[in-house]
């Protein structure tokens, strides 16, 4: 088993928050874990995305949160498993995890991504 370098404790969404990673229209995933130096997430496709994200940004489905355009680079990138979905899509879907650590953030995304943790997590 990969040895967890992470530097902070990572936390589980409550509810359904997604990240969209900028620069790769269509890559939007389940945020599977996140903490103050970056977050995991999970998503369907037929192939990874063709370019690095610098950005991504972070939301929940009902509506009460949005992050954009917040700092990050791809840490790494795995194929979690496939799906056959051809009969009905005429693809065949793979499930990636994408790992990624923030860049910098500015003053008003660390206070908005502490609101997240807080009210969207939870709390072990």
């Amino acid at each position: 088993m990969k040895e967890d370098r992470r530097r902070d404790i990572r936390h589980t969404p409550k509810g359904h928050a997604y990240a969209s990673l900028e620069g790769n229209l269509g890559f939007v995933g389940r945020i599977a874990d996140i903490g103050l130096s970056g977050l995991s997430l999970e998503y369907m496709a037929d192939a990874p995305p063709e370019k690095t994200t610098e950005k991504v940004d972070i939301f929940v489905s009902d509506g009460h949160f949005m992050m954009t355009a917040v700092p990050c680079r791809m840490i790494h990138q795995s194929k979690v498993n496939s799906l056959k979905l051809d009969q009905v899509h005429g693809n065949d879907y793979q499930k990636y995890r994408i790992g990624l650590a923030f860049g910098n953030l500015k003053k008003n995304q660390w206070g908005k991504l502490a609101h997240f943790l807080e009210t969207h997590m939870h709390r072990e």
